[in-house]
Protein backbone atom coordinates (compact mmCIF):
# COMPACT_ATOMS: atom_id res chain seq x y z
CA UNK A 1 0.00 0.00 0.00
CA UNK A 2 1.32 3.44 -0.98
CA UNK A 3 -0.12 6.45 0.88
CA UNK A 4 -0.19 10.21 0.63
CA UNK A 5 -2.16 12.91 2.35
CA UNK A 6 -5.20 12.38 0.14
CA UNK A 7 -5.72 8.69 -0.56
CA UNK A 8 -4.42 5.13 -0.33
CA UNK A 9 -4.16 2.67 -3.22
CA UNK A 10 -3.65 -1.09 -3.30
CA UNK A 11 -1.52 -2.70 -6.01
CA UNK A 12 -1.59 -6.18 -7.50
CA UNK A 13 0.59 -7.94 -10.08
CA UNK A 14 -0.69 -7.08 -13.55
CA UNK A 15 -2.18 -3.70 -12.58
CA UNK A 16 -1.68 -0.88 -15.12
CA UNK A 17 0.25 2.05 -13.68
CA UNK A 18 2.15 5.15 -14.82
CA UNK A 19 5.70 5.92 -13.72
CA UNK A 20 8.80 7.98 -14.51
CA UNK A 21 10.02 11.46 -13.58
CA UNK A 22 6.76 13.04 -14.70
CA UNK A 23 4.69 9.96 -13.89
CA UNK A 24 3.33 9.74 -17.43
CA UNK A 25 4.90 6.51 -18.78
CA UNK A 26 2.45 3.59 -19.00
CA UNK A 27 3.49 0.25 -17.56
CA UNK A 28 2.35 -2.91 -15.85
CA UNK A 29 3.34 -4.40 -12.48
CA UNK A 30 5.38 -7.58 -12.87
CA UNK A 31 6.34 -8.39 -9.24
CA UNK A 32 7.00 -7.01 -5.76
CA UNK A 33 10.36 -7.25 -3.98
CA UNK A 34 12.55 -5.38 -1.48
CA UNK A 35 16.03 -3.90 -1.47
CA UNK A 36 17.37 -6.21 1.23
CA UNK A 37 16.78 -3.63 3.97
CA UNK A 38 13.04 -4.07 4.11
CA UNK A 39 12.22 -1.20 1.76
CA UNK A 40 9.54 -2.22 -0.79
CA UNK A 41 10.38 -2.14 -4.48
CA UNK A 42 8.36 -2.88 -7.58
CA UNK A 43 9.30 -4.24 -11.03
CA UNK A 44 7.47 -2.51 -13.88
CA UNK A 45 7.20 -3.66 -17.49
CA UNK A 46 6.94 -0.77 -20.01
CA UNK A 47 3.93 -0.78 -22.32
CA UNK A 48 4.40 -1.35 -25.16
CA UNK A 49 7.30 -3.65 -24.32
CA UNK A 50 9.37 -3.56 -27.53
CA UNK A 51 13.09 -3.70 -26.73
CA UNK A 52 12.75 -1.80 -23.45
CA UNK A 53 13.93 -3.47 -20.25
CA UNK A 54 11.87 -3.81 -17.10
CA UNK A 55 12.43 -1.15 -14.45
CA UNK A 56 12.80 -1.71 -10.69
CA UNK A 57 11.83 1.32 -8.58
CA UNK A 58 10.42 2.36 -5.19
CA UNK A 59 6.67 2.43 -4.79
CA UNK A 60 6.52 6.17 -4.31
CA UNK A 61 7.63 6.76 -7.91
CA UNK A 62 4.47 5.30 -9.41
CA UNK A 63 0.83 6.26 -9.48
CA UNK A 64 -2.08 3.92 -9.46
CA UNK A 65 -4.72 6.48 -10.42
CA UNK A 66 -4.44 9.77 -12.28
CA UNK A 67 -6.72 12.61 -13.14
CA UNK A 68 -9.68 11.23 -15.19
CA UNK A 69 -8.45 12.46 -18.60
CA UNK A 70 -4.90 11.17 -18.16
CA UNK A 71 -6.08 7.86 -16.73
CA UNK A 72 -8.51 7.35 -19.59
CA UNK A 73 -5.78 8.04 -22.16
CA UNK A 74 -3.26 5.61 -20.68
CA UNK A 75 -5.75 2.86 -19.93
CA UNK A 76 -6.98 3.16 -23.52
CA UNK A 77 -3.41 2.70 -24.79
CA UNK A 78 -3.05 -0.42 -22.65
CA UNK A 79 -6.35 -1.81 -23.92
CA UNK A 80 -5.47 -1.09 -27.56
CA UNK A 81 -2.05 -2.71 -27.14
CA UNK A 82 -3.59 -5.83 -25.62
CA UNK A 83 -6.19 -6.01 -28.38
CA UNK A 84 -3.56 -5.61 -31.11
CA UNK A 85 -1.39 -8.30 -29.53
CA UNK A 86 -4.30 -10.73 -29.35
CA UNK A 87 -5.37 -9.88 -32.91
CA UNK A 88 -1.89 -10.52 -34.26
CA UNK A 89 -1.76 -13.90 -32.51
CA UNK A 90 -5.23 -14.85 -33.76
CA UNK A 91 -4.35 -13.77 -37.30
CA UNK A 92 -1.20 -15.86 -37.25
CA UNK A 93 -3.15 -18.87 -36.00
CA UNK A 94 -5.52 -18.46 -38.95
CA UNK A 95 -2.55 -18.15 -41.33
CA UNK A 96 -0.98 -21.33 -39.96
CA UNK A 97 -4.30 -23.15 -40.36
CA UNK A 98 -4.28 -22.17 -44.04
CA UNK A 99 -0.69 -23.38 -44.42
CA UNK A 100 -1.62 -26.66 -42.75
CA UNK A 101 -4.23 -27.21 -45.46
CA UNK A 102 -1.67 -26.54 -48.20
CA UNK A 103 -2.78 -22.98 -49.04
CA UNK A 104 0.35 -20.98 -49.89
CA UNK A 105 -1.16 -17.50 -50.39
CA UNK A 106 0.16 -16.36 -46.95
CA UNK A 107 3.69 -16.87 -48.36
CA UNK A 108 3.25 -14.97 -51.63
CA UNK A 109 5.71 -12.20 -50.70
CA UNK A 110 8.98 -11.95 -48.79
CA UNK A 111 7.36 -9.69 -46.16
CA UNK A 112 4.57 -12.17 -45.42
CA UNK A 113 7.00 -15.09 -45.36
CA UNK A 114 9.30 -13.26 -42.92
CA UNK A 115 6.44 -12.62 -40.47
CA UNK A 116 5.44 -16.28 -40.50
CA UNK A 117 9.02 -17.46 -40.00
CA UNK A 118 9.56 -14.99 -37.14
CA UNK A 119 6.43 -16.28 -35.44
CA UNK A 120 7.55 -19.91 -35.78
CA UNK A 121 11.05 -19.10 -34.52
CA UNK A 122 14.45 -20.57 -35.35
CA UNK A 123 14.59 -19.11 -38.87
CA UNK A 124 16.90 -16.46 -40.26
CA UNK A 125 16.08 -14.15 -43.18
CA UNK A 126 19.08 -11.97 -44.09
CA UNK A 127 19.43 -9.58 -47.07
CA UNK A 128 22.39 -10.36 -49.32
CA UNK A 129 23.76 -9.91 -52.83
CA UNK A 130 23.72 -13.04 -54.96
CA UNK A 131 24.29 -14.09 -58.56
CA UNK A 132 21.42 -14.68 -60.97
CA UNK A 133 22.20 -16.81 -64.01
CA UNK A 134 20.54 -15.20 -67.05
CA UNK A 135 19.91 -18.36 -69.05
CA UNK A 136 17.85 -16.94 -71.90
CA UNK A 137 18.76 -13.98 -74.05
CA UNK A 138 22.49 -14.10 -73.27
CA UNK A 139 23.36 -13.33 -76.87
CA UNK A 140 23.37 -10.43 -79.30
CA UNK A 141 22.85 -10.07 -83.03
CA UNK A 142 22.82 -7.09 -85.32
CA UNK A 143 25.12 -5.09 -87.58
CA UNK A 144 28.80 -6.00 -87.45
CA UNK A 145 29.93 -2.83 -85.63
CA UNK A 146 27.35 -3.24 -82.84
CA UNK A 147 28.10 -6.95 -82.41
CA UNK A 148 31.84 -6.27 -82.22
CA UNK A 149 31.25 -3.65 -79.52
CA UNK A 150 29.11 -6.05 -77.45
CA UNK A 151 31.76 -8.75 -77.95
CA UNK A 152 34.42 -6.38 -76.60
CA UNK A 153 32.32 -5.53 -73.52
CA UNK A 154 31.68 -9.24 -72.89
CA UNK A 155 35.43 -9.98 -73.04
CA UNK A 156 36.16 -7.10 -70.63
CA UNK A 157 33.80 -8.64 -68.05
CA UNK A 158 34.76 -12.26 -68.63
CA UNK A 159 35.87 -14.17 -65.51
CA UNK A 160 37.41 -17.58 -65.08
CA UNK A 161 35.34 -18.26 -61.95
CA UNK A 162 32.32 -16.55 -60.41
CA UNK A 163 32.98 -14.29 -57.41
CA UNK A 164 31.79 -15.37 -53.96
CA UNK A 165 30.84 -11.75 -53.11
CA UNK A 166 29.36 -10.20 -56.26
CA UNK A 167 28.57 -6.51 -56.54
CA UNK A 168 25.01 -5.28 -56.91
CA UNK A 169 24.03 -4.52 -60.53
CA UNK A 170 27.37 -5.77 -61.86
CA UNK A 171 27.53 -8.52 -64.48
CA UNK A 172 29.97 -11.32 -65.18
CA UNK A 173 30.43 -13.30 -68.39
CA UNK A 174 32.00 -16.66 -69.22
CA UNK A 175 32.53 -18.69 -72.40
CA UNK A 176 32.33 -15.68 -74.72
CA UNK A 177 32.19 -16.99 -78.28
CA UNK A 178 33.68 -15.36 -81.38
CA UNK A 179 31.58 -13.16 -83.63
CA UNK A 180 29.76 -15.20 -86.28
CA UNK A 181 28.16 -14.15 -89.52
CA UNK A 182 24.46 -14.73 -90.20
CA UNK A 183 22.49 -14.24 -93.39
CA UNK A 184 22.89 -10.91 -95.08
CA UNK A 185 24.56 -8.17 -93.04
CA UNK A 186 23.65 -9.67 -89.64
CA UNK A 187 26.22 -10.97 -87.15
CA UNK A 188 25.90 -12.86 -83.90
CA UNK A 189 27.72 -13.42 -80.57
CA UNK A 190 26.70 -15.44 -77.51
CA UNK A 191 28.04 -15.86 -73.98
CA UNK A 192 27.07 -16.96 -70.48
CA UNK A 193 25.85 -14.20 -68.21
CA UNK A 194 25.39 -13.69 -64.45
CA UNK A 195 24.08 -10.54 -62.74
CA UNK A 196 24.59 -9.43 -59.13
CA UNK A 197 21.13 -8.97 -57.59
CA UNK A 198 19.63 -8.14 -54.20
CA UNK A 199 17.87 -11.00 -52.47
CA UNK A 200 17.53 -12.85 -49.18
CA UNK A 201 19.34 -15.77 -47.63
CA UNK A 202 16.95 -17.98 -45.63
CA UNK A 203 18.36 -20.38 -43.05
CA UNK A 204 16.09 -23.04 -41.59
CA UNK A 205 16.25 -24.39 -38.01
CA UNK A 206 17.88 -27.55 -39.38
CA UNK A 207 20.70 -25.48 -40.93
CA UNK A 208 19.68 -25.66 -44.58
CA UNK A 209 20.09 -22.50 -46.65
CA UNK A 210 18.07 -21.14 -49.57
CA UNK A 211 19.07 -18.11 -51.66
CA UNK A 212 15.95 -16.19 -52.65
CA UNK A 213 16.75 -14.08 -55.72
CA UNK A 214 14.79 -12.45 -58.59
CA UNK A 215 13.95 -14.62 -61.58
CA UNK A 216 16.35 -14.31 -64.51
CA UNK A 217 13.55 -13.47 -66.96
CA UNK A 218 13.26 -10.02 -65.38
CA UNK A 219 16.50 -9.17 -67.15
CA UNK A 220 15.35 -10.56 -70.48
CA UNK A 221 11.62 -9.77 -70.49
CA UNK A 222 10.69 -8.36 -73.88
CA UNK A 223 14.21 -8.95 -75.25
CA UNK A 224 15.33 -11.52 -77.78
CA UNK A 225 18.94 -10.73 -76.85
CA UNK A 226 20.88 -8.67 -74.30
CA UNK A 227 22.87 -5.61 -75.24
CA UNK A 228 25.71 -5.56 -72.71
CA UNK A 229 26.24 -1.88 -73.43
CA UNK A 230 23.01 -1.32 -71.44
CA UNK A 231 24.37 -3.07 -68.37
CA UNK A 232 23.67 -0.15 -65.97
CA UNK A 233 19.97 -0.83 -66.60
CA UNK A 234 20.20 -4.62 -66.59
CA UNK A 235 20.59 -5.22 -62.88
CA UNK A 236 18.24 -2.53 -61.61
CA UNK A 237 15.49 -4.83 -60.39
CA UNK A 238 14.23 -4.63 -56.81
CA UNK A 239 13.45 -7.60 -54.58
CA UNK A 240 9.72 -7.14 -55.24
CA UNK A 241 10.28 -9.11 -58.46
CA UNK A 242 11.21 -12.21 -56.51
CA UNK A 243 9.02 -15.21 -57.27
CA UNK A 244 8.22 -17.40 -54.30
CA UNK A 245 7.42 -20.69 -56.05
CA UNK A 246 10.84 -22.35 -55.69
CA UNK A 247 11.20 -21.06 -52.13
CA UNK A 248 7.83 -22.49 -51.08
CA UNK A 249 8.76 -25.84 -52.63
CA UNK A 250 12.03 -25.79 -50.65
CA UNK A 251 10.22 -24.90 -47.43
CA UNK A 252 7.83 -27.82 -47.76
CA UNK A 253 10.18 -30.46 -49.15
CA UNK A 254 13.57 -29.81 -47.51
CA UNK A 255 13.40 -27.30 -44.66
CA UNK A 256 10.84 -29.00 -42.38
CA UNK A 257 8.52 -25.99 -42.56
CA UNK A 258 5.31 -28.03 -42.67
CA UNK A 259 6.19 -30.05 -39.58
CA UNK A 260 7.01 -26.87 -37.65
CA UNK A 261 3.61 -25.43 -38.58
CA UNK A 262 1.90 -28.56 -37.24
CA UNK A 263 3.94 -28.43 -34.01
CA UNK A 264 3.04 -24.76 -33.52
CA UNK A 265 -0.66 -25.57 -33.94
CA UNK A 266 -0.31 -28.77 -31.90
CA UNK A 267 -2.24 -30.59 -34.61
CA UNK A 268 -1.77 -33.56 -36.90
CA UNK A 269 -1.46 -33.28 -40.67
CA UNK A 270 -4.88 -33.11 -42.38
CA UNK A 271 -6.15 -36.39 -43.73
CA UNK A 272 -7.17 -36.55 -47.36
CA UNK A 273 -10.89 -36.87 -47.93
CA UNK A 274 -12.22 -40.13 -49.24
CA UNK A 275 -12.44 -40.13 -53.05
CA UNK A 276 -15.86 -39.30 -54.41
CA UNK A 277 -17.91 -42.30 -55.47
CA UNK A 278 -21.02 -42.70 -57.62
CA UNK A 279 -22.98 -43.82 -54.59
CA UNK A 280 -26.26 -41.89 -54.20
CA UNK A 281 -25.72 -39.80 -57.37
CA UNK A 282 -27.69 -39.07 -60.51
CA UNK A 283 -27.70 -36.91 -63.62
CA UNK A 284 -28.93 -33.35 -63.17
CA UNK A 285 -31.93 -32.74 -65.49
CA UNK A 286 -30.51 -29.33 -66.48
CA UNK A 287 -26.70 -29.46 -66.69
CA UNK A 288 -26.57 -33.31 -66.96
CA UNK A 289 -23.57 -33.58 -64.67
CA UNK A 290 -23.27 -36.35 -62.09
CA UNK A 291 -24.51 -34.80 -58.81
CA UNK A 292 -25.21 -36.11 -55.31
CA UNK A 293 -28.83 -36.71 -54.30
CA UNK A 294 -30.95 -35.78 -51.31
CA UNK A 295 -32.54 -38.83 -49.77
CA UNK A 296 -36.34 -38.88 -49.92
CA UNK A 297 -38.86 -40.61 -47.69
CA UNK A 298 -41.91 -42.57 -48.69
CA UNK A 299 -42.72 -42.74 -52.38
CA UNK A 300 -41.04 -39.44 -53.27
CA UNK A 301 -38.05 -39.56 -55.60
CA UNK A 302 -34.62 -38.31 -54.44
CA UNK A 303 -33.72 -34.82 -55.67
CA UNK A 304 -30.55 -32.98 -56.72
CA UNK A 305 -28.54 -31.16 -54.04
CA UNK A 306 -27.40 -27.54 -54.46
CA UNK A 307 -24.84 -27.15 -57.24
CA UNK A 308 -23.79 -24.71 -59.92
CA UNK A 309 -23.70 -21.84 -57.45
CA UNK A 310 -21.05 -19.32 -56.46
CA UNK A 311 -20.18 -17.86 -53.07
CA UNK A 312 -19.39 -14.17 -53.59
CA UNK A 313 -18.63 -13.68 -49.89
CA UNK A 314 -21.71 -12.14 -48.31
CA UNK A 315 -23.05 -15.24 -46.59
CA UNK A 316 -25.24 -16.83 -49.25
CA UNK A 317 -25.03 -18.88 -52.42
CA UNK A 318 -25.83 -17.33 -55.78
CA UNK A 319 -26.83 -18.91 -59.09
CA UNK A 320 -28.05 -22.44 -58.29
CA UNK A 321 -28.54 -24.72 -61.29
CA UNK A 322 -32.14 -24.94 -62.47
CA UNK A 323 -32.07 -28.69 -61.84
CA UNK A 324 -31.75 -28.30 -58.05
CA UNK A 325 -34.76 -29.79 -56.24
CA UNK A 326 -35.83 -32.02 -59.15
CA UNK A 327 -35.35 -35.80 -59.44
CA UNK A 328 -32.37 -37.06 -61.47
CA UNK A 329 -32.97 -37.47 -65.18
CA UNK A 330 -32.61 -41.26 -64.90
CA UNK A 331 -35.80 -41.36 -62.79
CA UNK A 332 -37.86 -38.48 -64.21
CA UNK A 333 -37.78 -35.86 -67.02
CA UNK A 334 -39.72 -33.40 -64.82
CA UNK A 335 -36.73 -31.14 -64.25
CA UNK A 336 -35.84 -31.00 -67.95
CA UNK A 337 -39.44 -30.07 -68.83
CA UNK A 338 -39.20 -27.22 -66.31
CA UNK A 339 -35.95 -26.03 -67.91
CA UNK A 340 -37.57 -26.06 -71.38
CA UNK A 341 -40.38 -23.87 -70.03
CA UNK A 342 -37.86 -21.39 -68.62
CA UNK A 343 -35.93 -21.34 -71.89
CA UNK A 344 -39.10 -20.74 -73.92
CA UNK A 345 -40.10 -17.81 -71.71
CA UNK A 346 -36.64 -16.35 -72.07
CA UNK A 347 -36.71 -16.86 -75.83
CA UNK A 348 -39.98 -14.92 -76.04
CA UNK A 349 -38.42 -12.09 -74.04
CA UNK A 350 -35.32 -12.02 -76.27
CA UNK A 351 -37.35 -12.06 -79.49
CA UNK A 352 -39.61 -9.28 -78.17
CA UNK A 353 -36.51 -7.23 -77.35
CA UNK A 354 -35.15 -7.80 -80.86
CA UNK A 355 -38.43 -6.52 -82.35
CA UNK A 356 -38.14 -3.37 -80.26
CA UNK A 357 -34.47 -2.81 -81.09
CA UNK A 358 -35.18 -3.21 -84.83
CA UNK A 359 -38.12 -0.80 -84.74
CA UNK A 360 -37.24 2.25 -86.92
CA UNK A 361 -39.27 4.43 -84.54
CA UNK A 362 -37.09 3.52 -81.55
CA UNK A 363 -36.10 6.84 -79.99
CA UNK A 364 -34.27 6.04 -76.75
CA UNK A 365 -32.17 3.43 -74.97
CA UNK A 366 -31.28 3.09 -71.32
CA UNK A 367 -27.56 2.47 -70.82
CA UNK A 368 -26.11 1.13 -67.58
CA UNK A 369 -23.18 3.03 -66.05
CA UNK A 370 -22.10 1.31 -62.88
CA UNK A 371 -25.14 1.29 -60.60
CA UNK A 372 -26.94 4.06 -62.44
CA UNK A 373 -28.56 4.43 -65.87
CA UNK A 374 -28.53 7.13 -68.48
CA UNK A 375 -30.82 7.56 -71.48
CA UNK A 376 -29.40 8.04 -74.97
CA UNK A 377 -31.22 9.09 -78.16
CA UNK A 378 -30.51 8.67 -81.91
CA UNK A 379 -28.60 11.97 -81.76
CA UNK A 380 -26.11 10.56 -79.22
CA UNK A 381 -22.66 9.67 -80.64
CA UNK A 382 -22.78 6.15 -79.16
CA UNK A 383 -26.34 5.36 -80.33
CA UNK A 384 -25.37 3.29 -83.39
CA UNK A 385 -22.76 1.30 -81.47
CA UNK A 386 -25.12 0.54 -78.57
CA UNK A 387 -28.01 -0.44 -80.83
CA UNK A 388 -25.83 -2.70 -83.01
CA UNK A 389 -24.32 -4.34 -79.93
CA UNK A 390 -27.75 -5.16 -78.46
CA UNK A 391 -29.10 -6.57 -81.70
CA UNK A 392 -26.03 -8.81 -82.18
CA UNK A 393 -26.01 -9.91 -78.56
CA UNK A 394 -29.68 -10.87 -78.47
CA UNK A 395 -29.54 -12.52 -81.89
CA UNK A 396 -26.82 -14.81 -80.51
CA UNK A 397 -28.84 -15.48 -77.36
CA UNK A 398 -31.91 -16.37 -79.38
CA UNK A 399 -29.79 -18.82 -81.40
CA UNK A 400 -28.43 -20.45 -78.23
CA UNK A 401 -31.88 -20.68 -76.67
CA UNK A 402 -33.41 -22.34 -79.75
CA UNK A 403 -30.54 -24.83 -79.89
CA UNK A 404 -30.92 -25.71 -76.20
CA UNK A 405 -34.71 -26.02 -76.44
CA UNK A 406 -34.32 -28.42 -79.38
CA UNK A 407 -31.67 -30.43 -77.52
CA UNK A 408 -33.64 -30.70 -74.28
CA UNK A 409 -36.88 -31.54 -76.14
CA UNK A 410 -35.13 -34.43 -77.89
CA UNK A 411 -33.96 -35.79 -74.54
CA UNK A 412 -37.49 -35.56 -73.15
CA UNK A 413 -38.97 -37.39 -76.16
CA UNK A 414 -36.34 -40.14 -75.94
CA UNK A 415 -36.54 -40.49 -72.16
CA UNK A 416 -36.97 -43.84 -70.49
CA UNK A 417 -36.34 -44.77 -66.89
CA UNK A 418 -32.85 -46.06 -66.14
CA UNK A 419 -31.04 -47.19 -62.98
CA UNK A 420 -28.92 -44.69 -61.08
CA UNK A 421 -25.11 -45.00 -61.48
CA UNK A 422 -23.60 -47.88 -59.53
CA UNK A 423 -21.03 -46.91 -56.82
CA UNK A 424 -18.05 -48.28 -58.76
CA UNK A 425 -19.24 -47.57 -62.30
CA UNK A 426 -18.58 -44.43 -64.36
CA UNK A 427 -21.35 -41.86 -64.77
CA UNK A 428 -23.34 -41.91 -67.99
CA UNK A 429 -22.36 -39.35 -70.61
CA UNK A 430 -25.53 -37.90 -72.10
CA UNK A 431 -25.63 -36.65 -75.70
CA UNK A 432 -26.17 -32.98 -74.87
CA UNK A 433 -24.97 -30.53 -77.53
CA UNK A 434 -25.44 -27.33 -75.59
CA UNK A 435 -22.41 -25.79 -73.93
CA UNK A 436 -22.58 -25.09 -70.22
CA UNK A 437 -21.61 -21.43 -70.72
CA UNK A 438 -24.37 -20.94 -73.31
CA UNK A 439 -27.01 -22.50 -71.09
CA UNK A 440 -25.90 -20.41 -68.14
CA UNK A 441 -26.31 -17.27 -70.23
CA UNK A 442 -29.64 -18.48 -71.59
CA UNK A 443 -31.10 -19.42 -68.22
CA UNK A 444 -29.98 -16.14 -66.69
CA UNK A 445 -31.01 -13.95 -69.60
CA UNK A 446 -33.62 -12.21 -67.43
CA UNK A 447 -30.77 -10.86 -65.36
CA UNK A 448 -29.81 -8.83 -68.40
CA UNK A 449 -33.02 -6.85 -68.03
CA UNK A 450 -31.87 -5.80 -64.58
CA UNK A 451 -28.46 -4.85 -65.95
CA UNK A 452 -30.06 -2.62 -68.56
CA UNK A 453 -29.04 -4.66 -71.59
CA UNK A 454 -32.58 -5.66 -72.60
CA UNK A 455 -34.84 -2.76 -71.75
CA UNK A 456 -38.20 -1.52 -72.98
CA UNK A 457 -37.67 1.62 -75.03
CA UNK A 458 -38.92 4.78 -73.39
Amino acid sequence: MATNSKRAAFFNVGDPIVWGKWQNKPGRIVRFLDDGKGNPLIEVEPVPKGLKKNKIMPLFRIRHRLAPKVATRHLHRLAVHDAMTRLAADDMEAILMKLRKGITSPLESVGKLTKVLEYLGGWSVVPFIGLVHVKYGASFHGPLAAVQEVHRVALDHQVSSLPSSPKLDHFYTMDVKDVRSLQGDEHFVDFKLWVGAAGFKITSPNGKVFELLPESNFWTKGRLFIDLRDVPQLGKRSTKHIRMYDCIHWLKEEAGFGQQVLESLQMEAPQKAEPRTRDNTGSCPCCFRNIKLKDATGERLPTMVNHGYQRPGWGQNEGNCYGVGFPPFELSPEGTKHVVGVLQNNLQAVEAALVRFRDPNLNSLSVAEGRTFRTITPESPDWARELKSRIEENTSRAKWLKSDIKDFTRLINEWKQEPLPAPGAPAKRWKVKHREANSRMALNVLGSFIAGRLVTPV
